[in-house]
């Protein structure tokens, strides 16, 4: 692509110390199907050889530009990224991640086709952990999913320009994925393509493993806070079995066992099908973490079971 060209996407990929991964995930965007981008990778400041191979795919591929920075953080050198794209969209994607070779053809069209203005897309994850990450796919799928966790994957999206550019990262918390979605849904549509778009590399060195602890408390901060601003007159008691169900873990008594089925059947009222399908998989995820509260345990599943079926009971 000629430098002096508006390109249509601009791709953005900030990256540190990932000389074992970075060519997977390079050579995965120049093999896009939809060529008409420029690629701007922001190298914060690594010390092993990631800059050098980057440098090699920019002699090849005059669409790389590689800014380097100090080491100041991932969301630092993306707002820098941000500020200087020349695209109509911007697509993000991370330095160990597997973008598929339709991601952009794919994301273009859902966004044409949608008029919405953040879209992410399907995800399965590899290396450490093998897994399909379904979301969902409607803006008001997606505002209800994130009372549970990240609804639309940072690297998986393609937005609006104008959105980026007005809405910078937190450049001191580790959980952008999360609050950054959270805190544009009030004023910007989002939506996930059906289509499976990004293979999510796990391992190790990743900001949350690494950070476990810290990602830990500012999720519970960010849904609380979060859940709050849907729900303000919520009794406490309602919000901590609510959270069991987020995290995954056993009620501590029959009354909060109800409690979780209320909210659950109450959120699966969305006109989304796949995230009543989700809702019921939480349910019965909650009923078998909490089998030790007795037999009545059963009852109460088939009870709000039927509610989230939509049958009588």
């Amino acid at each position: 692509m000629n430098r002096n060209l508006t390109p249509i996407i601009s791709v953005l990929m900030p990256v540190y110390n990932r000389e074992e991964y970075i060519r997977e995930s390079v050579e995965s965007i120049l093999n896009q199907s939809f060529r008409n981008f420029e690629f701007l990778i922001g190298d914060d400041g690594s010390t092993d050889s990631t800059p050098q191979i980057i440098r090699k795919y920019a002699e090849d591929d005059k669409r790389i530009t590689l800014h380097i920075f100090e080491h100041r953080g991932q969301f630092h050198q993306l707002n820098k990224l941000v500020a200087s794209a020349r695209g109509k969209y911007i697509a993000m994607m991370e330095s160990d991640d597997i973008s598929l070779p339709e991601r952009f053809e794919r994301q273009l069209k859902f966004i044409q086709e949608t008029d919405c203005d953040v879209c992410g897309g399907q995800v399965e994850t590899f290396g450490a952990r093998f897994s399909d990450l379904c979301y969902p796919e409607t803006h008001e799928g997606i505002c209800l999913e994130q009372l549970f966790r990240v609804a639309i994957l940072q690297p998986a999206t393609m937005m609006k320009s104008v959105v980026a550019k007005e809405n910078p990262y937190l450049e001191d918390i580790f959980l952008v994925d999360y609050e950054w979605p959270i805190r544009i849904s009030p004023r910007y549509r989002l939506s996930n393509s059906p289509a499976l778009i990004l293979k999510r590399r796990v391992h190790e060195k990743q900001t949350s493993t690494v950070n476990l602890t810290k990602c830990l408390k500012e999720s519970a901060n960010i849904r609380f806070k979060y859940f709050y601003s849907m729900f303000p007159n919520t009794p406490i008691e309602d919000f901590i079995a609510f959270t069991r169900i987020a995290d995954k873990q056993p009620m501590t008594s029959i009354p909060e066992l109800k409690r979780a089925g209320k909210w659950l059947v109450e959120l699966s009222r969305c006109s989304e099908e796949k995230m009543k399908k989700i809702m019921q998989i939480r349910w019965k995820n909650a009923c078998d973490f909490s089998v030790e509260l007795g037999k009545e345990t059963i009852s109460i599943f088939n009870h709000y079971q039927a509610l989230l079926e939509g049958r009588k009971c």
